[in-house]
């Protein structure tokens, strides 16, 4: 999923800082699905407060090929 990001971001589909705040929270999904044992609660709150980085995505993609 990170590459995805990264080839989005070369293509300039994306900027940079949108690709790295889509890459932070890939990397939290990864944490989520694999190191469920390890959560932490804060890191759990802070990652649900930042969600506005998907409707940044959305937009942009829409705007770039709809």
């Amino acid at each position: 999923m990170l590459i995805f990001f990264n080839v989005l971001e070369e293509n300039k589909t994306i900027n940079t800082s949108l690709c790295n705040e889509l890459k932070e929270k890939a990397g939290f999904r990864n944490v989520l699905a694999h190191e469920y044992a390890n959560i932490i609660n804060e890191k759990v709150y802070k990652h649900l407060q930042e969600l506005e980085v998907f409707e940044k995505f959305a937009k942009t993609i829409s705007e770039k090929f709809l």
